[in-house]
């Protein structure tokens, strides 16, 4: 695949992204095509991590404050839970398109260890170990 501005191809991804957090059809369909396309398996891959470390760092958030929460209206485990539910979708939604950087970031690290990238490498006479 050749894409003309690396930091848009994120965003014009043909394989199905999770809109909602509890879609896990969207994992088996990466596994399976990502043979055929590694470049665009690898930018999938790098905004699901992206997501996931979102994730991660807003629960860490949410629970640094809840010594100041305790005995409120809003302390239960429901309000928790809709709150995780939240949390989630949010991750997500906060990674489609650019995101945060932090996939396209993983992309161009990781890109250089790609097959067609090793080929052109090996030609050019810069064979590295991985």
């Amino acid at each position: 695949m050749n894409i003309s501005d690396p930091s848009d191809a994120l965003a014009k991804s043909s394989f199905t992204r999770a809109q909602v957090y509890t879609d896990f059809a969207g994992l088996g369909e990466l596994s399976a095509k990502g043979n055929a396309d590694s470049s665009e398996a690898l930018h999938e891959v790098a905004r699901q991590f992206e997501s996931i470390f979102l994730s991660i760092a807003l629960k860490s958030m949410r629970s640094a404050n809840e010594a100041f929460a305790k005995d409120g209206y809003f302390d239960s485990s429901e309000s928790n839970l809709y709150r995780d539910m939240l949390d989630q979708q949010l991750s997500l939604t906060l990674t489609q398109g650019k995101g945060m950087g932090l996939a396209q970031s993983l992309y161009n690290q990781l890109s250089q260890y790609l097959p067609e990238n090793q080929r052109s490498r090996t030609s050019a006479g810069l064979n590295l170990e991985i």
